[in-house]
């Protein structure tokens, strides 16, 4: 029989960002939704900074692009609006 011990780290955000309200998920991370937007309106987050601990590169890749589509859409949005 094998045995095996996990050990979690108390691993915490580098980047200090106090002074906005975002909320945190269970990781520690900053919690968004699937197009990385935070509870905060105009305020995206991906890679390291919604899982505080180590990621893979290739899904912080993936998150920064949905990311970057999400803003991008949002800008598109408010200029259309802005429009009418």
């Amino acid at each position: 029989m094998k045995e095996g011990l996990s050990l979690r780290s108390g691993n915490k955000q580098a980047a200090s960002f106090d002074s906005l309200d975002y909320t945190l998920n269970e990781q520690g991370g900053i919690t968004t939704d699937s197009w990385q937007r935070t509870n905060i309106e105009g305020l995206y987050a991906c890679g390291d900074t919604r899982i505080a601990g180590p990621s893979q590169l290739i899904n912080a890749a993936g998150e920064g692009s949905m990311a970057a589509i999400a803003v991008n859409a949002a800008l598109i949005e408010e200029k259309f609006s802005q429009e009418k």
